[in-house]
């Protein structure tokens, strides 16, 4: 089976929102991913008030173009989706 690319999508919002908000969002996005578009994992970065301002999210897919097809569906704001790599500081 073939490594599928990694990428990063960044989501700042343009104003802070609730996490519950975040994830309502994040459960449509769920809903849209297939076997060759997944969304693996996420971090969330939080106001002192507990409210979400900039997501991470790590993506395996072909290209940005199945990714960014998803993310519009749901009307989602991206900063950007980038090529990554994931570095294992244990192994450095």
């Amino acid at each position: 089976m073939m490594k599928m690319p990694k990428f990063l999508a960044i989501h700042e919002m343009p104003s802070p929102i609730p996490v519950e908000e975040a994830t309502s969002i994040g459960r449509k996005v769920r809903d849209l991913t297939t076997e060759e578009v997944r969304w693996t994992n996420t971090w969330v970065q939080l106001t002192g008030e507990g409210q979400v301002s900039r997501i991470y999210c790590c993506w395996e897919a072909p290209d940005v173009d199945s990714i960014r097809n998803i993310l519009e569906r749901v009307q989602f704001p991206t900063e950007g989706i980038y090529p990554m790599a994931i570095v294992d500081p244990s192994t450095l």
